[in-house]
C-alpha cells in the first residue's frame, strides 16, 4: 500500500512539474511573441513607406527595446521582427524567405532560389 500511495505521489509530482514547465513563458518565449507583433504593426505601418526597411527597423528596435539589457534577446526580437535569423515556422519570417532546417534543431529564415537554397 505504501509504495502505491508514493507512486501516485511521484506520479502527481511529475505532472504538476510538467504543468508548472509548459505554464511558464522564458524572456526568449515573450521576445517572440513581441517581435511577431512588431512584424505584424511593421508591414502595416511601412507598407506605403518611401525607406520601408529603415521604417521597419525603427519600428522593431523600438518594440524590443525592453529587452536591452540582454543582447542575445533583443538581437532575437529585432532579427525575428525584421523576418531574419531563427524561426520556428514560415509565419516567422518577412520578405519572400522561408524557414528552412539547416541543422537538428536548427531553422533559418532563408530566400529560396528555383526551389534551392
Amino acid at each position: 500500500m505504501m509504495g502505491t500511495l508514493m507512486s501516485s505521489l511521484y506520479r502527481t509530482a511529475g505532472v504538476l512539474l510538467l504543468v508548472g514547465t509548459l505554464a511558464c513563458p522564458t524572456r526568449e518565449d515573450a521576445a517572440r511573441r513581441v517581435a511577431r507583433q512588431a512584424a505584424l504593426a511593421a508591414a502595416r505601418e511601412c507598407a506605403d513607406a518611401a525607406a520601408a526597411e529603415t521604417c521597419s527597423e525603427t519600428i522593431c528596435r523600438d518594440q524590443c527595446s525592453p529587452y536591452a539589457d540582454s543582447p542575445q534577446i533583443a538581437e532575437l526580437c529585432r532579427d525575428q521582427c525584421l523576418g531574419r535569423g531563427t524561426c520556428n515556422s514560415d509565419r516567422d519570417c518577412a520578405g519572400g524567405l522561408v524557414c528552412l532546417m539547416i541543422a537538428p534543431r536548427l531553422r533559418r529564415c532563408v530566400m529560396l532560389v528555383d526551389g534551392a537554397f
